[in-house]
């Protein structure tokens, strides 16, 4: 059995902070001015990932090709960087399971209000921060696969982003994030009639103190109620999650502890990893 696996991602900076127009340009286009001076940055984003195996056996043979993820987006800052909009698509251009098209679904589609490190408010639909596979993008982290503890929150329906609004920041060596999420999730922002889940996490950096160069350890929790119409964060009633990241040089280091208390005979599911 042979199989190969690829992906990239990228970014395309369009630009910052736009030259003045000149005085007699102003004039006659002041709501071009406006908004040119109040975009910082816009970039154009993707990520590429594809599959490729080929089987060979005594009962048969098969091989595929997979463009197993494509997404395109964009993401803006604005007005001294204080407000940020954010949207991607995500295709479905060849897969084993699916038709080919080309738009899937939204992925993300939000806007980020920062008022500063303390505080910062996000509305729309953006990937919930539950435990350490949700904290950071699959591409950063330094694990294979995700977890199936992080994919039973989510009820394995691939998900991962919902409808919702969260309050998230940082103060001195402390992070905090409170959220309210929709547990009526489709291809672009649901019905909203699915019930909420209620999610808070507190987190700590320790990598000064130990000079490292990362040692966080965060504390997440969500209390979920649910209903006929949800399509995620329907299998637990509350899950918890801790978990510290660390890394100094070229070695870093992992661990999380898990629990949710499963709905009727689904059953309570731990984690130790």
């Amino acid at each position: 059995m042979l199989g190969r696996r690829a992906g990239w991602g990228w970014t395309a900076r369009i630009g910052e902070t736009p030259s003045p127009l000149p005085a007699h340009s102003m004039k006659s286009t002041w709501l071009v001015l406006f908004a040119a001076l109040a975009l910082e940055e816009l970039d154009f984003t993707g990520r590429l990932q594809f599959d490729y195996y080929n089987v060979t056996s005594d009962r048969g043979d098969n091989n595929f090709f997979e463009i197993r993820r494509f997404r395109l987006g964009g993401d803006s800052w604005w007005a001294d960087r204080h407000i940020q909009l954010k949207g991607t698509v995500d295709t479905a251009l060849r897969s084993y399971h699916t038709d080919t098209v080309f738009y899937n679904r939204i992925t993300e589609a939000f806007v980020n209000f920062r008022v500063a490190e303390a505080a910062s408010v996000r509305v729309g639909k953006f990937e919930p921060h539950f435990g350490y596979d949700r904290e950071f993008s699959d591409i950063q982290q330094k694990f294979f696969e995700r977890s199936f503890f992080d994919d039973n929150v989510f009820n394995k329906t691939g998900n991962d982003y919902v409808t919702g609004a969260s309050v998230l920041g940082k103060v001195g060596n402390y992070g905090y994030q409170f959220a309210v999420l929709s547990n009526n999730v489709g291809n672009e922002f649901g019905n909203l009639n699915g019930g909420e889940s209620y999610l808070t996490e507190l987190s700590y950096d320790f990598s000064k103190q130990l000079g490292w160069d990362k040692a966080l350890w965060a504390v997440d929790y969500m209390h979920m109620h649910d209903n006929d119409h949800s399509t995620v964060f329907n299998t637990m009633h509350n899950a918890v999650a801790m978990y510290f990241d660390s890394q100094k040089d070229r070695v870093g280091f992992v661990t999380q502890l898990g629990y949710g208390d499963g709905i009727g005979r689904k059953g309570d599911i731990y984690e130790s990893c």
